[in-house]
């Protein structure tokens, strides 16, 4: 074919239009908005709403604490060019993920002797607002649990990273969907876990928080009756108004409130304890 300055003209246009297109399709993964495209090892909980496990130890004859525990999600600055599936993490957006409710635990209503030692589990509800995002990514979070200072209870100063990770959705309102949220160990994105373990009646070197109570009748004297029962009117007074507590008397079980008296007869070498 012969060139001519028109055809060459042509050759060179078409050859810079390439050459734009080919520029234009090279997006930095890292750049601000990038698709987090999200492998399953990842995945944690998926949509805009997901739980925290929180697992309670409770001693043998004692009650789970009539308690709800509640957690704090703060936005986070990632380390230094921090990244997943080959996406630059963000910092999180300030008040785009609450709690909706905490891990409420209720006390035992019965008791009859085989309350061992147990891990009693409830979870706490979490939502995120995805009108609070203007492009996709992954935001990154603290999660940490509130001290409420329930007499017994040994809270856990453990913090965890929450990841949330943003996706492009041109059928939602602005574009944006919640694909998934992580919970990790702090500075472990392979170490997922969505549960914060806590203990009641010890601590975390296994020393008692809470402390059993025994009341035993003696007779003594010559002329005393040794069949004789006599009536005791107890109280437990606890720092938590309703406080509920496991009163064994020889093989039955009942549960006694904190300020409610309750009457026991008890013959000698006859005890109650009150766990």
């Amino acid at each position: 074919m012969k060139l001519t300055r028109k055809s060459i003209g042509r050759i060179a246009a078409s050859f810079v239009a390439t050459a734009m297109l080919a520029t234009m399709a090279i997006v930095p993964a890292s750049a601000e908005g990038s698709e987090p495209t999200v492998d399953n090892s990842y995945t944690y909980a998926s949509g805009n709403t997901f739980t925290i496990e929180k697992n309670l130890s409770v001693p043998a004859n004692v009650l789970t604490p009539d308690t709800t525990i509640t957690f704090n999600v703060a936005a986070a600055m990632p380390s230094s060019n921090q990244m997943m599936n080959n996406i630059v993490v963000e910092q999180g957006v300030d008040n785009a993920v609450t709690m909706t409710s905490g891990a409420n635990f209720d006390t035992e209503t019965t008791v009859d002797g085989t309350n061992v030692d147990r891990i009693v589990t409830e979870n706490a509800s979490f939502s995120v607002d995805i009108t609070k995002f203007n492009h996709a990514g992954i935001y990154k979070y603290t999660v940490s649990e509130v001290n409420g200072g329930y007499e017994g209870l040994t809270y856990t100063t453990v913090t965890k990273d929450l990841y949330v990770f943003i996706e492009n959705d041109a059928s939602a309102a602005n574009k944006l969907k919640v694909a998934y949220t992580m919970l990790t160990a702090t500075g472990d994105t392979s170490d997922k876990d969505n549960s914060f373990d806590n203990k009641y009646g010890k601590d975390n070197d296994n020393q008692d928080t809470i402390y059993d109570l025994s009341l035993t009748k003696q007779i003594t004297g010559s002329a005393a009756d040794m069949r004789d029962e006599f009536k005791f009117t107890i109280t437990v007074d606890g720092n938590v108004e309703g406080e509920k507590y496991i009163l064994q008397n020889g093989t039955e079980y009942e549960i006694i409130t904190s300020g409610t008296p309750v009457e026991v007869d008890l013959g000698d070498d006859e005890y109650v304890t009150i766990y």
